[in-house]
């Protein structure tokens, strides 16, 4: 299945757009889930639109392929993705959510990125209700993270 997503046009810019297989994203799910085995889970980054390229075809396209995760840079997008494309598959945020806005990924049963000693802390200012994160730690790409020293 061709999905094409479009640029509109300006007088400054040339038209462009892209033409995305479908059934090329299924295969390359299937394959990189055949490689790593059942046992292990595979993540579909999908943020910023998927790159660009649709994020609730791409999304929809992965889980239904075999991907385990989706994974998103805001929230923002998180909810999108619980609403329109699974009530229930695993979403994480890998961006920086703001504490005041934690009952709602909770809420929403999404996954947030626990990005420093400090922002753990205001996260219990936040939340009352048990909240899944990952602590993301400094692996010399110098993100968003934390230190472990922090800890």
């Amino acid at each position: 299945m061709m999905m094409k997503s479009t640029m509109e046009s300006t007088s400054l810019l040339r038209p462009t757009w892209i033409d995305v297989d479908l059934d090329m994203v299924s295969s390359n799910v299937r394959q990189l889930k055949a490689f790593i085995g059942e046992k292990v889970h595979l993540m579909a980054v999908v943020k910023a639109n998927a790159y660009g390229y649709g994020i609730l075809e791409i999304a929809r396209t992965a889980l239904a392929s075999g991907a385990t995760w989706l994974g998103v840079a805001t929230l923002d997008e998180a909810l999108v993705l619980r609403r329109e494309v699974s009530k229930d598959s695993p979403i994480l945020v890998l961006g920086f959510v703001p504490p005041e806005h934690l009952s709602l990924a909770s809420r929403s049963n999404i996954t947030v990125t626990c990005i420093s000693l400090y922002w753990a802390q205001e996260a219990t200012r936040y939340v009352r209700e048990p909240l899944d994160f990952h602590l993301k730690i400094d692996t010399g790409v110098l993100l968003c993270f934390s230190f472990i020293r922090q800890w």
